[in-house]
């Protein structure tokens, strides 16, 4: 990925990369904690949905061009 991206913008074309790695980040607080305090700042449903569906040991993996990641 990094050689495209570098490859990219040797081109000029503009390149934006969020990487975020919650899994770690979820393991350390009791998460029904995290949702009732969601519900009370008025976080759009959806988004605490989303937000819950992940924390529910969900496998994932990265599908970029040709390349899969493992699952995780």
């Amino acid at each position: 990925m990094a050689h495209d991206w570098k490859s990219a913008l040797d081109q000029g074309v503009a390149v934006r990369v969020v990487l975020v790695d919650f899994k770690k980040a979820f393991d350390f607080f009791n998460h029904n904690t995290l949702v009732n305090k969601l519900y009370e700042k008025n976080i759009p449903h959806c988004l605490i949905k989303w937000l819950v569906s992940y924390l529910q040991h969900r496998t994932q993996r990265v599908h970029l061009g040709s390349d899969l990641s493992s699952w995780l």
